[in-house]
């Protein structure tokens, strides 16, 4: 199983898509009909669950690679748990993969022209030597 958080670094109050890809034990074939739940823990708590969304125990993919979409609303570690149920529509003992993300502050947006400024303007006075006479 591949996840693969877009974009890096992950940062608060920005919206992240996670790719997931089902794989086929030992290979990197993808596997197709997969039944499965999402999931996003912070600090041992439950934060997000794809499937409640749904209504539904829990989700399919077709294709065997599924986007989904979630928005951090704090920084810090967390942990995204992705639970495999079914495999061809026949039910299977549960497999679960679990992936430690850190969310980063966001970083306004006001911020980067003046603070790129200010570091070049630093480079410059750090390559100009000023002699006294």
């Amino acid at each position: 199983m591949l996840l693969e958080p877009s974009p890096q670094p992950i940062e608060d109050k920005e919206s992240t898509q996670f790719k997931v890809t089902f794989l086929q034990p030992g290979t990197d074939r993808i596997q197709e009909h997969v039944d499965y739940d999402f999931i996003i823990i912070k600090g041992g708590q439950e934060v997000f669950k794809a499937s409640a969304n749904t209504g539904q125990p829990l989700l399919h993919t077709t294709e065997g690679t599924v986007a989904i979409p979630y928005k951090f609303e704090e920084q810090g570690d967390y942990t995204v748990r992705i639970v495999m149920a079914g495999i061809r529509f026949i039910p299977i003992n549960s497999e679960t993969a679990e992936f430690a993300i850190n969310v980063t502050p966001e970083f306004p947006a006001g911020i980067v022209a003046p603070l790129a400024a200010a570091l070049a303007f630093a480079g410059i006075l750090k390559r100009t030597s000023f002699k006294m006479k």
